[in-house]
């Protein structure tokens, strides 16, 4: 386990001190992330909402994202079992199917063979 830093980020213009095994520039993308949605609710919204109300848009909105994509991850994960499912399906079969082809050159061998037998009789 990492150690712990701690670090001082300023959100909407006030310092927050936080403690994280995380590194400083991964600190730095998410305030930045923080900022810029910040700054783009103000610009849309043309108003200026106390930071409560902003920041507790903002928690909406990034709950709403997170649930979202949560969703979108839980559809891809059910997609790449349901793939790997198939793939295990069409790797037996090719499996099968390899050694139905081995068998099958083993015995196209074993008639060239009695066709060369034969001909050497005639």
């Amino acid at each position: 386990m990492s150690e712990k830093k701690r670090y001082t980020i300023n959100i909407n213009g006030n310092n927050y001190p936080i403690i994280t095994d995380e590194s400083e520039e991964y600190i730095n993308k998410v305030e930045y992330y923080i900022n810029t949605r910040i700054r783009d609710s103000k610009n849309r919204t043309g108003m200026h909402l106390p930071d409560a109300t902003t920041l507790a848009m903002l928690a909406i909105g990034t709950t709403d994202e997170l649930f979202k994509t949560q969703k979108q991850f839980n559809s891809m994960k059910a997609d790449a079992e349901r793939l790997m499912q198939e793939f295990d399906k069409v790797s037996a079969e090719n499996k099968e199917y390899m050694e139905q082809i081995s068998a099958l050159e083993a015995e196209i061998d074993r008639l060239k063979a009695e066709i060369f037998k034969l001909q050497a009789k005639l």
